[in-house]
């Protein structure tokens, strides 16, 4: 616990977010992103916008920077932080461990400007908060389980860029799967992570419960995750040693 705190303050650091500019300034992406998915890409793509609380597209699109720059940080740290990994007792999952709240940090800060902007209820903000742990640590047991491949693979980086390409256009961050009238909803629901875009948006419209979405998004989520577990398991023990 204490390396992990001691590399979060150098993590604070190195990223030039230990003053209050560095830290806004690396806000900036996922901001500019997420404000022009909900007043301009969202509203040209999405059917019934007008009905859906504002502000909820803005969330998914968080959510999604969440997974994807926790996941990439994650991976891309552990070779960038090699030299310190070598040269003192720091674990690899401190690294990991560090990065993903970073990540979850910008998160929280982001989410309570929108949940203050667009009046979110607050017991739907407290909800969503909740749902957020549990992706957190979602996060950080599959960061761990696929650490070992970004040393094993040398163009696996590149490779994991594209499958979070990809998994943006599975991720109901520019529309709502509501919206979508035909059998390629399902296709959604192949997105691992997308029971948490379910969930979120159960915080706010719990009677537009479809058993048929949140079950098989549910499957989705236990069978990905129990078959990387099962895959990567052997590896995760040995990551020292390609480090």
């Amino acid at each position: 616990m204490q390396q992990f705190f001691s590399f979060f303050k150098l993590l604070f650091v190195l990223q030039k977010k230990n003053h209050i500019v560095g830290f806004l300034i690396g806000l900036l992406p996922i901001l500019i992103t997420s404000i022009s998915i909900e007043f301009f890409i969202g509203k040209l793509i999405s059917g019934n916008i007008d009905t859906m609380q504002p502000g909820l597209k803005a969330v998914n699109v968080l959510v999604y920077f969440l997974i994807a720059n926790s996941l990439t940080l994650s991976l891309t740290s552990l070779k960038k932080y090699n030299h310190i990994l070598k040269n003192s007792y720091l674990s690899p999952s401190a690294i990991i461990n560090a990065e993903v709240l970073m990540q979850f940090i910008n998160f929280i800060c982001l989410l309570m400007v929108y949940a203050f902007w667009f009046q979110f209820p607050l017991i739907s903000l407290i909800l969503v908060i909740v749902i957020s742990l549990l992706l957190i640590l979602s996060i950080i047991f599959l960061a761990h389980l696929i650490a070992p491949l970004a040393f094993i693979f040398d163009d696996f980086e590149r490779i994991f860029g594209l499958i979070m390409q990809l998994l943006f256009w599975l991720s109901p961050v520019i529309y709502f799967i509501r919206d979508i009238k035909s059998n390629f909803a399902y296709l959604i629901t192949l997105n691992p992570f997308h029971l948490f875009y379910e969930l979120n948006f159960l915080c706010f419209y719990p009677h537009l419960f479809d058993e048929e979405l949140f079950y098989l998004s549910g499957l989705t989520f236990i069978v990905f995750f129990a078959v990387i577990y099962i895959v990567l398991k052997d590896l995760k023990s040995k990551l020292r040693l390609f480090l």
